[in-house]
């Protein structure tokens, strides 16, 4: 199984509001949060743990002094249970850490 696959961050669906978040799917899908505007689109494995979104869509609501980083994602590294994201010039804007979900892509759980 795909170690991407699962729930990434404390936002997104089923976490908190203003965090980013996001969760990958056994199909290649994705949706999250980048603390403000919903995200979604697809996303495909690559070597080395590495992740490309392609095409990522978004809602454009407007919400001051909400970072909205995680909108600009073009791929990402899973290194254990972080996900390090990065815009499309490969350069780093942020990390998100595995929520309490599995590597199975099942639904994150509260604890």
């Amino acid at each position: 199984m795909n170690p991407a696959i699962g729930a990434w961050g404390t936002g997104g669906n089923g976490g908190s509001a203003g965090q980013p978040g996001l969760e990958l799917a056994l199909d290649g899908g994705f949706t999250g949060s980048d603390g403000c505007n919903r995200l979604f689109g697809s996303w495909t494995a690559g070597p080395d743990h590495v992740v490309t979104f392609s095409p990522v869509g978004s809602t454009r609501m407007a919400c001051p002094g909400v970072d909205t980083w995680l909108s600009r994602m073009a791929s990402a590294h899973v290194d254990g249970d972080a996900l390090h994201v990065s815009d499309e010039s490969g350069v780093a804007i942020g990390t998100l850490q595995r929520r309490a979900a599995d590597a199975q892509g099942l639904p994150a759980t509260e604890d």
